[in-house]
């Protein structure tokens, strides 16, 4: 039975872009908020994936990060530490992705040798790499992320880069995208790729369509080329839920995280409801659990 989880953040109106990870015991979901001003990173943590509390913010504080920091992917190193990949400049069509360690999952440092990791510099995308997304498998590592086309600024993709280990946090472009929108409902718009490893395939669940949005799928044998899986998304807008005393009636649903521990596999992502209160529009986190046949996803009834 799939469990019902909803996490917005108690100060700001927007809470978005979720990525969580187990560290030391406890999850952490990191998410992208807004102040009214800047763009920033929250934190969150939990016992139990479904009930959160939120524990600290990530502010942008260097000079590369510009007009604000959001987009967050987590991870653990195979040193044990918890980092977070994210988006610089928020919004500005010349977005760079960064990183930033931590011993503690709440406080933060931000490598000035190395940031920021990643900047989008071939011959068919804008400057712009943001949604952020590391898998290794295979003995690569891939880092996938979200761009617009030069030549069509309107159209957003997903592009790769492999990492080349003759450098830490260096990664070299593959020469084109490796997945556009082809479908109605995406609206030649993909992004927020998330993708995991199972018996062999590489699987992706990405973000697709404006207003509304929603979650689709793709797979892929070698981690290059991808095929959908589906001219349907993976997962609609279609959800009432009840927090408290809120109503929350789902309006889209988009910006897949995939997580995977001992309880389960799951996909985190957000979503903006509208409960006809103080907030008409307001964003919040939630997740659907999800089981496999084969390789093939589906969601937990």
């Amino acid at each position: 039975m799939n469990r019902i989880m909803m996490y917005y953040d108690p100060d700001y109106k927007i809470t978005r872009d979720p990525a969580v990870v187990k560290f030391m015991g406890k999850y952490y979901l990191y998410y992208t908020t807004i102040d009214g001003e800047k763009h920033m990173i929250g934190i969150a943590t939990s016992e139990d994936l479904t009930n959160w509390v939120k524990v600290g913010e990530i502010h942008p504080t260097e000079e590369y990060e510009g007009k604000g920091i959001c987009a967050p992917f987590a991870g653990v190193d195979k040193k044990g530490n918890l980092f977070i990949l994210y988006q610089t400049n928020y919004f500005s069509l010349n977005e760079n992705i960064a990183c930033a360690f931590s011993r503690d999952g709440i406080n933060f440092v931000k490598p000035e040798d190395i940031n920021p990791i990643y900047t989008a510099k071939n011959e068919w995308s804008l400057p712009r790499a943001i949604d952020a997304d590391l898998i290794e498998a295979e003995g690569k590592r891939f880092l996938y992320f979200a761009t617009r086309l030069k030549d069509k600024a309107e159209e957003q993709v997903i592009g790769l880069a492999l990492a080349n280990d003759e450098e830490p946090f260096s990664f070299i472009a593959l020469d084109r995208p490796v997945l556009r929108g082809e479908y109605a409902w995406e609206k030649k718009f993909v992004e927020a790729p998330s993708t995991c490893f199972k018996k062999g395939k590489f699987i992706m669940f990405y973000g697709g369509g404006t207003n509304p949005q929603y979650v689709g799928l793709a797979i892929s044998d070698n981690g290059l080329d991808w095929k959908k899986l589906s001219s349907d998304p993976f997962i609609k807008p279609e959800r009432i839920v009840r927090v408290g005393d809120l109503l929350w009636e789902q309006t889209d649903a988009t910006h897949p995280f995939f997580f995977s521990d001992n309880t389960g596999d799951y996909i985190f992502f957000h979503s903006d409801y509208d409960h006809k209160g103080e907030w008409p529009r307001a964003s919040a986190i939630t997740f659907c659990e999800i089981e496999w046949d084969e390789f093939v996803p589906r969601i937990k009834k």
